[in-house]
């Protein structure tokens, strides 16, 4: 069988509330670009935890055989590890996570080998969402990213800011994305924000995103957890532009606009140099016509206030909203 038609479908589980310290556990279905080879598989296990506590991840088949070890320490802002799936075979994977000495938090996942099969959802779903009834003539608006489009310590983040900025102009509106939460206040809560996402991990699915989506508008903000990471920084910015050109490919009327990265005390200097060349390339863009822009977060006070060190409070993402905004209504016709 040739890998181009090996696909996997998982079932995905989400543990909340662990007494163990750590809050979430969150699978991440993997792209197709997961696939390693005929027998394995590598995909996102991400969540919160105890700063500076060591993590082990562990995966065990059906069989109760190790199919996977990763060691972790967590961080201010969670933990995230790519865990590979060897000598994978049909049924259940249990994925835990052990914190220290404390008892496990574990998921479900339910690995099956075929073709065209759609993933299947969770059972029971911890947090069930409906999807946000899409407004004919609406702008469609992609929030694309990772945990600041999501709204890590904020529900919505910078998109509940938005909402309130957007409702002002009376031009109808439909964020767009395959995650669906937010604010009770939020009448619309889709987006495409990935807690723990790096750039590649954004460009593993934004074919099939654009494809399902459509967007006019795409609200990118990524590149923080490749600098937290550090993970292929010198190439980070030309990934970035790398993902914008598939964007464009699928549709080369929408407008993208491109935040950078607002500084962090302790990694202002990596922050500073993935800006500087990310501002570069992107105004590059925008002098030779075409419909990217970018938005700058580097000259704020976003990360002079933070609950973590990383993830700023309530103002801090109203102010990405502010500027997001500001640039929309600037180059938006």
């Amino acid at each position: 069988m040739s890998l181009k038609n090996y696909v996997y479908t998982i079932g995905l589980a989400l543990l909340l509330q662990s007494t163990a310290g750590l809050a979430a556990i969150t699978i991440s279905a993997p792209s197709a670009n997961s696939v390693k080879n005929a027998s394995s598989l590598t995909f996102p296990v991400h969540g919160t935890c105890v700063a500076g506590q060591i993590l082990k991840i562990s995966a065990i088949d059906s069989a109760k055989k190790s199919t996977a070890l990763v060691w972790t320490q967590c961080q201010t802002w969670g933990f995230y590890v790519d865990l590979n799936i060897s000598a994978l075979k049909d049924g259940a994977i249990k994925v835990s996570v052990l914190q220290d000495a404390a008892a496990p938090q574990s998921a479900a996942v339910n690995i099956v080998k075929n073709t065209g099969v759609v993933v299947t959802p969770p059972t029971t779903p911890t947090n069930p969402t409906t999807p946000t009834t899409p407004v004919s003539n609406a702008v469609r608006i992609l929030p694309l990213g990772d945990s600041l489009t999501f709204g890590y310590g904020v529900p919505g983040g910078y998109r509940q800011q938005l909402t309130a900025l957007l409702n002002t102009t009376g031009v109808p509106y439909d964020f767009v994305g395959s995650l669906n939460d937010g604010s009770s206040v939020m009448p619309d809560k889709d987006h495409e924000g990935h807690v723990g996402w790096r750039i590649d991990q954004i460009d593993y699915i934004i074919n099939s995103t654009m494809d399902a989506q459509d967007p006019d508008v795409v609200l990118l903000l990524i590149g923080g957890n490749d600098i937290l990471q550090n993970y292929a920084l010198s190439s980070a910015p030309q990934r970035v532009m790398n993902l914008i050109d598939k964007i464009r490919a699928k549709k080369p009327t929408a407008l993208i606009l491109v935040a950078n990265i607002f500084l962090l005390p302790g990694l202002q200097t990596q922050i500073t140099t993935f800006n500087t060349s990310l501002n570069r390339l992107v105004n590059q863009r925008t002098a030779a016509g075409q419909k990217v822009h970018l938005v700058d977060l580097q000259q704020s006070t976003i990360g002079s206030a933070t609950q973590d060190g990383v993830h700023p409070v309530a103002s801090g993402y109203n102010e990405i909203a502010n500027r997001f905004f500001n640039k929309l209504v600037q180059v938006y016709n």
